[in-house]
This record gives structure tokens, sequence and C-alpha cells, in this order.
């Protein structure tokens, strides 16, 4: 038997895309957060001389690349704050009520997304995920409620407004007045002079005989039980007497947690239907190249050292001209992307959370012409300010469900033709499907997941009986059966 071994040596093409350093480092930067960036201009200017940093005027004092010196004195008398936190406070009080476990986590969500004087760091409705729909709104809405009587009572809030709003409710002898003036009418108090007040409260009522298009049901139920034009200047001063001897920072007694602040970085608002998008323009420091290291890098190099020295000075120059292309870039980006949320999701910053559109990153990401791992990138870390809240920009990203659903123009429309349809997201499924849940919750007969599916249809929204009985179930309402 001959053994023989054959080499053979073959030669093939192939195509690879490589980053560069500067393409890393831009992703780099655009995946960081406001605060992180910020850290890492200023650590790049320690390590690179050409790199000049000044601070915007109105923010934190710092001047080239050096930081802020510790006050040792203060650091050497400061104790440790050994007093319970407020988030353990809340916790305990949370634990020991008979909840479901999803109202238990979504209480613990809130707990730990308050600041250290109790209120709200992000917009308590970005905790409800996917499920925005009148039952896990419900749902949040009753443990906030909750959560605001724990004691301290007045904190899981947005404001100082709200948080004396909640304590003057839950007084055991509330003042009518004082409900009214917190609710919607807090600027009746500026000044807090008893005549002031007065005068505002008699102005208010000459001008607006009817409430119904004011304030809350809650407003409305105490106004109705005032007669403003017969408050005498004794009641304003009880009223305000009242207000005095609520705690503005309720929290201030519990120790703290150090919660996680965010730093916005797009404002949304909403004039009338006039949504504009506003960029914080202090938030990173400024960036500029040396004067002294241009001139370096320009001159004319004789002997060996003024070589490399001209040399070091015009890498470091290149270096440092990448870097702010890279923070430049960031900044673009990320204003695109939030023109392009507040353009496809008008409605949701017009008319609240419950009008979220289908959005994906990819749409996003064709839009803008990048790939959706850029987007991704983007979306990390980021977020937007709106008249409903502070919100991640990965909230506005949400899936489509089923082939479409009818629109009020179509609701409307007096033509003969076929319906037109719109995307429906999955939480607008969901949204459906808890509507007729709630509309047939008295029936003897509990409407099945396929009777479900087929009402669905009706509306124009295919949707499989599997899924419904999926988003049922996310829904935390048990099968026809059960029910």
């Amino acid at each position: 038997m001959e053994l023989s071994q054959v080499a053979a040596q073959s030669q093939r093409q192939i195509q690879v895309q490589r980053m560069s350093q500067r393409q890393i480092q831009a992703m780099k930067i655009l995946s960081l957060a406001t605060s992180d960036v910020e850290n890492e201009i200023y650590e790049f200017a320690e390590k690179n001389p050409a790199l000049e940093v000044s601070e915007r005027a109105g923010s934190r004092e710092r001047t080239g690349a050096s930081r802020p010196k510790a006050d040792f004195d203060a650091i050497i008398d400061r104790e440790a704050d050994t007093r319970t936190s407020l988030f353990e406070h809340l916790s305990f009080q949370l634990n020991a009520l008979p909840l479901s476990e999803p109202e238990r986590e979504l209480g613990a969500k809130l707990i730990g997304n308050l600041d250290g004087d109790g209120h709200h760091i992000l917009s308590p409705y970005s905790f409800l995920g996917s499920a925005k729909n009148d039952i896990a709104v419900e749902t949040l809405e009753k443990i906030l409620s909750l959560i605001q009587t724990f004691d301290p009572v007045g904190t899981c809030v947005k404001n100082v407004e709200e948080s004396l709003l909640v304590q003057a409710k839950n007084a055991p002898v509330p003042n009518n007045l004082a409900l009214f003036i917190l609710d919607g009418h807090f600027d009746f108090l500026d000044p807090p002079r008893a005549d002031k007040v007065l005068k505002k409260l008699k102005a208010f009522s000459s001008e607006e005989k009817k409430l119904k298009s004011y304030g809350s049901d809650d407003s409305r139920t105490v106004f109705s039980k005032l007669n403003l034009e017969k408050i005498t200047l004794s009641d304003v001063e009880n009223a305000v007497r009242f207000i005095k001897t609520l705690d503005p920072k309720p929290a201030r007694a519990f120790g703290s947690f150090s919660p996680n602040f965010v730093r916005v970085d797009a404002v949304v608002k909403n004039d009338g239907g006039n949504v504009s998008v506003s960029f914080p323009q202090s938030e990173l420091p400024d960036m500029r190249i040396s004067a002294d290291y241009e001139i370096l890098g320009g001159k004319k190099a004789v002997s060996e050292q003024e070589k490399a020295n001209v040399q070091f000075a015009r890498q470091s120059i290149f270096e440092a001209q990448s870097f702010m292309e890279a923070v430049s870039y960031r900044k673009s980006s990320l204003q695109k992307a939030a023109l392009e949320i507040a353009s496809v999701q008008y409605d949701f910053f017009v008319r609240g959370p419950a009008f979220l559109k289908p959005f994906l990153q990819k749409d996003l990401a064709e839009t803008l012409g990048v790939h959706e791992t850029t987007v991704s990138r983007i979306a990390n870390g980021k977020y937007l300010s709106c008249d409903f809240g502070v919100f991640p920009f990965g909230y506005f990203f949400t899936t489509q469900v089923g082939s479409g659903q009818k629109t009020a123009m179509d609701e409307s429309s007096k033509t003969d033709g076929p319906a037109v349809t719109s995307p429906s997201s999955k939480e607008a499924v969901k949204f459906k499907i808890s509507q007729i849940l709630l509309s047939h919750k008295g029936d003897k007969k509990p409407p099945s997941d396929q009777k479900i599916s087929d009402l669905l249809a009706q509306e124009g929204i295919s949707v499989a009986r599997r899924t419904v009985a999926k988003y049922r179930a996310e829904l935390n309402v048990g099968s026809s059966y059960e029910r």
C-alpha cells in the first residue's frame, strides 16, 4: 500500500469591512449618556494637552482640563448618614401590604424612582412598558395613590405642589378652600398674604362662573362646596394657615440613598398642537484646540528635538479633532433622532401616553440612513422631557401587531368604499382587548379568546386567537372559564 500526501494552495478574495479607530471612538461616544460623555471629555483633556475645555456659563465651574479640588475639611467633618433612607422606609410599608406580585413590583419601581425629596425622577408612566391600557393605567394610579399615603404622606409625587395637595387631602380635617387653592391655583399664594389671595379668589370667581372647564374632578367637587363670592378674609387666613402647616419636603427626615439622576437630552413642548423640540445647550463643556499647540504644530522643525515636538503637537491636534468630531456626531445624531421621534409620535406629545404609534428602531435607522445598531446606541441612556414627564428614548419604540385598525376618520367617513386602516401597535391591540373585556365584564358568559379575535377583526385588526390569549395573560386577566 502506498501512502502519498499532496499539498495544494488556493487563493480566494473576500471583502471584510473593519471600522477605523475614529469610527470606533464615535460609536463609543454615541452610546454614552450625557453625564458619561462629560466625564469622557475631561478624561481625554487630561491625557491630550492639545484639547482645552471650558465650562459654559451658568454650569459647574471648571476651567481647562482640571477638576475642582475637594474640600478636604468638609470631607473630614462629614459624618455618615445613619438614618433610615426614604427608599427603605417606603419599601417596608409596601411589603407589609397584601398586594399581588405585579402590584408589588410596580410599587418597588415607583419607590426606586424617587429622588431625595420624594419626587419622581422618570415619569411613572414609563414603568408601564408595553402595557399602556386602561387596566394598566388604573393599576398604576392605584399604587401611586397608595404610596402617596405612606408615612411620610406626600412623597411619590412630581413636585412640591402635588405633595402639598396630597397632604391636604389626607389631613384629619381637610380645608376645602385650601384644597381648591392647591389644586391648580397654587399661584394664588404668590405672595401668601391673605388679602392678596382673597383678591385673586374674587377675581377668579367673577370671571369664571362655571368650573366644568377647570381642574380635576376633585377640584370640581371642592369648588361645588364653595361660594367664592362669599369667602371672607377670615376664611382665607384659615386656609393659608392650614397650608403653612403642611410640609413642602416631607422626606427631609430620612437619609439619602443616592438615586440615579438622569440628564435630559431633548425637551419636547406642545403649544396648542404645535410641537417643538429644543436641546439643552449647557449640558456639555465647550472644547477647542489649544492655540499654543496650533502654533507649535505649524512650525518648521530644524533639530531632531524640534521635529519630535512638532510631530507630537500635530498628532495631539489630530486626536483632539477626531474626539471633537465624535462628540459633534453624537450631538447631531441625538438631535435628528429626537426630531424624528417628535414627528412620528406627534399624537403622544399632544394627547398623551395612550397614543403611541408603532415605531421600530429599524424605521428610525432607515430615516437617518444609519445601521440599526447605531440607533440602539443613540437610544441607550438618552432621555426626553415632555409635558407628560421624562422618558427614555427607547420608550417611543413600539411594535406593530395585526393588519391595521380603523381610524377616527374611517368611523366618520360617509363613503361606501372599504375602510382605510392604519397600523396597530402591540399596545393598541392590548388596549382594544382591555376595552372588550371591560365592556363584557358583567356578562354571564365572558367572551372567549376566539370571540375577542372575531371582535377585533370587525374593527379591522387581524390577530390570531393565540396572540389574544398571550396579550390577555399580559393584562393579568384569566381565561373565559376562570372569569
